[in-house]
């Protein structure tokens, strides 16, 4: 985390037009295994701010923020204008569509960090997905019905 680099073996590529980029294992990634931090790919802001911003984004650009609890505050972090770390781009995904990996809160130098750590053995080529918790994210809503756990 202090380095503010993703771990080796990871790569962002498009998945399809309907989901655009995902981030993919390059190797063979083992369990308890640090993928990427999200907590430094984007801004620490307060949940107002954030949904502030999640409203002001244009549809087009999409937003990507992940909201958290930490001594009993509600933050956002706000990866949307940040592309240069591959974090923000794991996607979403519930039942057989995850992949064994988990978000962590972890603390370093007293702030709030969010890693995705493996759960479980990776293989090179899958894409890296986890269960963002939230229910009515659009594919969630939109493919309800219709094998809605595959995103």
């Amino acid at each position: 985390m202090s380095t503010n680099v993703d771990a080796e073996g990871l790569e962002v590529k498009k998945v399809n037009k309907f989901i655009g980029k995902g981030l993919f294992a390059t190797k063979t990634l083992k369990t308890g295994d640090f993928l990427c931090e999200y907590a430094d790919a984007g801004d620490l802001i307060t949940e107002k701010e954030g949904k502030r911003r999640e409203l002001k984004y244009p549809i087009k650009l999409g937003s990507f923020l992940f909201f958290f609890c930490w001594k009993g505050k509600r933050y956002c972090i706000d990866a949307t204008l940040k592309k240069d770390r591959m974090c923000r781009f794991a996607n979403d995904a519930t039942g057989p569509g995850k992949n064994g990996v988990i978000m962590l809160l972890d603390v370093f130098n007293g702030a709030p960090h969010l890693c995705l750590y493996a759960t479980k053995p990776i293989k090179s080529g899958d894409e890296i997905r986890y269960d963002y918790g939230v229910s009515n994210l659009p594919w969630r809503v939109e493919k309800r019905g219709k094998n809605a756990s595959q995103f």
